[in-house]
């Protein structure tokens, strides 16, 4: 049976290999931003055909010269009233085919001024494994129905997409080469190795951090279009690590910092465009839950670690389906919280606190709080818990004070050390008296003010009670009126479920783990109970609920009947200890993969329709707006810029800068930095600006008039987009 298992690894080794070198030999993603330009001028190439000469459409620019160092597009106009190609061909240098290309009509309604008539347009796809790379020396040869040439002077204009290649995707195809490398290595050490049980802890562990980053990829593409909170953490990331900013010296933010140092991190490893940040951040979400199941590999809960990284994307993306996936500050405290459950569940086993646990708890707390402050109150819950336990188990020990004391010196140093280093970084480069107004005062003084939140700091210990509350009052009354949505029955249902595991935990737990359990699980909802703000608390359900119903279950449903006595009055004898042990865990693992079952038919359809939409998607183009920018001015210029207006990342991809420190346009922001910002406009006067005046954010309206007359007085709007060129 080993023997079989290390065989298994092994193959699903040699599958990962060949799956990594085929993505990185034939990756789908070369480019990263696919970028435009129509030809002036356009000339003929010759090609051979069936030994015979013919002409081609070349893929240079009037002067020889390709327009990308990957060409992934044409698009072709066609004269009015000539017949249209009906297939078309890549050429090589040498003029000889490489692949056939099916060209498409996308549109047959733009007019020629001079003739009034309406004209055709073709687009034609260039398969990834056969983008050219020289594409000055390539041509595409139009063919008829007959398959002979097609006469290339019905084409009037031509306009090619494309871009340079990105070494990202080309690092992640050597990190999943080695990765998979790495695996097959374990296999082979295992099944020639004695220990074969720990080399298999390890592959398990590689496998659940490799499924886990397959299924949260999905969620990373493109196809899910970037919002303003996301772009906020990606847009401070890349400045600090492209442009040398720090944090709240040079870049305005009344969040805490965690989000953009981790974007930063993602940055400086390469990531370029929203779709990079998420997916590296599902890597870094898979290999830490795959070495926490390799942590707890030996516990009871080890194959709910499991489930829960590979199921996290779909119960995401089913509850919070615009932002699942997104670099958000509530998905990574999300990830935080889960973490602390599950050191908060292997605490209650062994009652331990050595140095890995002080130093997961520590990162934990400083990633969630220092993403989100109101973690803070779920933070504050889970000490709580802990020291309950503490209490309750501790007492009867007999324990002296320098017991305690050693152990929460070690914690409380772990926890405060990376505060300190923060601390330390800010100081050392004069943002620390910006951090505490940004981080902390503007908060309490300014954006209190629209977030409409009460202003009792006690309320978030108890709100989430009411939160859930009144989830389960607004989806009842929504199913009584045939209008509930599926997501608010699932999270219904995980509460229902959860309220019954806490009752019976009160029997088998005692009172102090139920209580710290409880106040652990309704502070995740101390911002919300639905949409984006409430994946903390269905992180925190779904992982509680894996870690305990199983075992439940398990123990309802297999548990021996009581021996009846004989007809001699004596009680029948009971089986082995291990007999009784190896029936339970047989149980559990029924159990699991019943849930694991179900689970899988819930979620799977709709995730599979996504990832089919996710594989069917192809990368737009850059905004015009956005690519007019960037040609308009110059790298490492300075633009007035209203980072809200943005698309994506392409302007700082080339390396254009902001404006000052302030890069939203909101009311909050402005009523502290709108006379800093207008200095700034009126002295240091940008060719451009990316604005858009007269905005109104939650009603609010008119907060932005004196920028927005600069302006207008000195800039020219150009096209319908955000776009302002200054006056000459």
């Amino acid at each position: 049976m080993k023997r079989t298992k290390t065989i298994i690894y092994l193959l699903m080794g040699v599958g990962f290999g060949i799956l990594a070198a085929v993505f990185l030999l034939r990756s789908s993603r070369i480019i990263t931003y696919l970028e435009h330009q129509s030809l002036d001028s356009f000339s003929a190439a010759a090609v051979e055909r069936e030994g015979k000469a013919a002409e081609a459409l070349s893929l240079a620019d009037g002067a020889g010269k390709s327009c990308y160092e990957i060409t992934a597009a044409v698009i072709a106009e066609i004269r009015p009233g000539r017949a249209l190609p009906a297939a078309a061909e890549l050429c090589g240098k040498e003029g000889k085919s490489l692949c056939g290309l099916e060209p498409e009509v996308i549109s047959d309604r733009s007019a020629f001024p001079d003739s009034g008539s309406d004209c055709s347009v073709l687009k034609i796809w260039i398969p990834f494994r056969m983008r050219p790379r020289a594409a000055e020396e390539c041509s595409i040869l139009f063919l008829d129905e007959e398959g002979a040439p097609w006469d290339l002077s019905a084409v009037v204009s031509l306009e090619c997409f494309g871009g340079d290649r990105d070494p990202f995707w080309t690092g992640l195809g050597v990190f999943a080469l080695v990765f998979a490398l790495v695996f097959l290595a374990g296999g082979l050490a295992a099944s020639c190795s004695k220990k074969r049980a720990s080399g298999e802890s390890w592959m398990t562990a590689m496998l659940v951090a490799a499924l886990s980053f397959a299924v949260m990829s999905v969620l990373a593409s493109e196809f899910n279009p970037l919002i303003l909170d996301e772009n906020d953490n990606i847009l401070g990331g890349m400045l600090q690590s492209g442009s040398g900013y720090v944090m709240y010296r040079d870049f305005i933010s009344q969040h805490t910092p965690f989000a953009y140092w981790l974007c930063a991190l993602f940055a400086r490893l390469g990531a370029k465009a929203f779709g990079q940040f998420r997916l590296l951040f599902a890597l870094l979400f898979g290999i830490t839950f795959g070495g926490l199941f390799f942590r707890f590999r030996k516990r009871r809960f080890a194959p709910a670690i499991a489930l829960f990284a590979v199921f996290y994307g779909p119960l995401s993306f089913m509850l919070i389906p615009g932002n699942a996936g997104q670099v958000l500050s509530d998905n990574i405290q999300a990830a935080a919280m889960a973490v602390l459950l599950i050191e908060l569940a292997a605490y209650y086993e062994d009652h331990g606190m050595d140095a890995a646990r002080a130093f997961i708890i520590s990162l934990s707390i400083f990633a969630a709080v220092g993403s989100a402050f109101m973690a803070v109150y779920a933070v504050f819950a889970c000490m709580t818990a802990f020291f309950m336990e503490e209490f309750s188990f501790f007492r009867r020990k007999g324990k002296t004070f320098s017991f305690f004391l050693s152990r929460y010196l070690l914690l409380a140093g772990c926890v405060l050390a990376p505060w300190i280093l923060a601390a330390l970084y800010l100081g050392l480069n004069g943002a620390l008296d910006d951090a505490f107004e940004m981080a902390f005062r503007f908060n309490m003084e300014v954006y209190a003010g629209y977030s409409l939140e009460s202003s009792n700091p006690l309320k978030p210990l108890f709100g989430g009670c009411i939160r859930i509350g009144e989830l389960l009052i607004h989806t009842w009354e929504e199913w009584r009126a045939g209008s509930v949505k599926q997501a608010r029955l699932f999270e219904s249902a995980m509460i229902l479920m959860t309220a019954a595991v806490l009752a019976v935990s009160a029997f088998r737990r005692g009172l102090a783990q139920t209580f710290g359990l409880l106040f652990f699980i309704e502070t995740q909802a101390v911002r919300a109970a639905v949409k984006f703000h409430s994946i903390m608390l269905w992180s925190v359900v779904f992982l509680f609920l894996l870690m305990e119903l199983p075992d439940l279950s398990a123990e309802l449903l297999f548990r021996r009947p009581k021996e009846r006595k004989g007809s001699s009055g004596e009680c029948g004898t009971s089986d082995p200890a291990s007999a009784k042990m190896g029936k339970r865990n047989s149980g559990r693992l029924a159990m699991l993969f019943f849930y694991a079952g179900l689970i899988l038919l819930f979620f799977g359809p709709a995730y599979c329709r996504l990832g089919k939409n996710v594989l069917d998607y192809r990368i737009e183009p850059v905004p015009e707006a956005e690519a007019e920018l960037a040609a308009l001015t110059e790298k490492g210029e300075k633009i007035f810029l209203d980072a809200g207006a943005l698309k994506t990342e392409y302007i700082f991809y080339k390396g254009r800068e902001p404006l000052g420190r302030l890069c939203w346009t909101l009311p909050w922001y402005y009523e502290w930095y709108e006379d800093e910002t207008r200095e700034l406009l009126l002295r240091e006067k940008p060719r451009a600006a990316f604005y858009k005046p007269n905005l109104t954010v939650w009603g609010v309206s008119g907060f932005s008039k004196e920028i927005d007359e600069i302006i207008e007085r000195e800039y020219v709007k150009q096209g319908q987009d955000a776009l302002y060129v200054r006056k000459a």
